[in-house]
């Protein structure tokens, strides 16, 4: 077999390979951390049954080791409790609706404190991986109903749109947060728009699609005032145009901010069927 031929075919030489597509790390805050841990627990096994193909063991919903086999979606469940943690973990499988050898893995981690952790994998035979970005459906409604933060930020499907100078000087502070670890996409509305609020791009969306791996970020046009704090950062901005800023750190001060376009960010970074 050619290259020209695995291209024409989408069949490698190689054998079936796992990639990691994308890993979300919180942590769950409520006036009750153990109540608040069940109910996430019971709203990743809600979401793992619907792709199960049946009905998962009475086992698991009672938060026990259990394991569950149908024909590929196959789940397994492990609860590790002693006196200094609580743990319990679900790793999931589901075949490919249309794509044949390629098979979906989701392995989620909660925690009794607030430990929430989701990574997404994926088995496939092809060569190339063609795949549409998104945070599993699950990770957005744990987060519709408690807080869920990353060092730094809170995670938000919810873009945050940029309306006074106080707004920009809050973003410019997570921007040179030497604690923050996701990146920050900002957007900001064209010149010539028609909705001056609205970007060319649908942020609502791509809030969506990268909760927990990213923040999104809306700038209107305003007042001249309100950008006073881009510009002191040394962050330029463009009209209609999309950017992930970042600073390189010496110790706490930070040195220069650059910008790189999200498109190759974006790129194997989730699963659009995952929602």
């Amino acid at each position: 077999m050619t290259d020209r031929d695995v291209h024409q075919t989408g069949r490698p030489a190689s054998g079936v390979r796992e990639h990691e597509i994308l890993r979300v790390a919180a942590l769950v805050h409520s006036e009750n951390p153990r109540a608040s841990a069940e109910a996430t627990r019971r709203e990743v096994l809600v979401w793992a049954q619907k792709r199960s193909g049946g009905l998962l063991p009475e086992e698991a919903w009672k938060f026990r080791d259990f394991e569950y086999y149908s024909g590929g979606r196959n789940s397994v469940g492990v609860h590790i409790a002693a006196d200094s943690s609580d743990l319990w973990a679900i790793r999931a499988d589901d075949p490919d609706k249309t794509v044949p050898r390629r098979v979906w893995t989701t392995e989620v981690v909660v925690g009794a404190t607030g430990i929430f952790s989701a990574r997404l994998l994926v088995s496939t035979s092809e060569d190339k991986l063609q795949i549409q970005p998104h945070t599993p459906g699950f990770v957005r409604q744990i987060a519709d109903k408690y807080v869920l933060s990353r060092g730094c930020m809170v995670l938000d499907s919810d873009p945050w749109i940029i309306e006074s100078e106080y707004d920009a000087e809050s973003v410019v502070q997570l921007l040179v947060d030497p604690n923050r670890r996701l990146p920050v996409f900002v957007l900001s509305v064209a010149e010539s728009s028609v909705d001056q609020t609205q970007p060319l791009i649908d942020a609502r969306s791509l809030g969506r699609a990268t909760l927990g791996l990213a923040q999104v970020v809306v700038v209107r046009r305003l007042s001249l005032g309100c950008y006073k704090p881009f510009r002191q950062a040394t962050l330029s901005l463009w009209w209609g145009g999309a950017s992930i800023p970042s600073w390189i750190f010496r110790g706490r001060e930070s040195l220069c901010a650059q910008t790189r376009p999200f498109r190759s960010y974006l790129q194997c970074r989730g699963r659009s069927a995952m929602s």
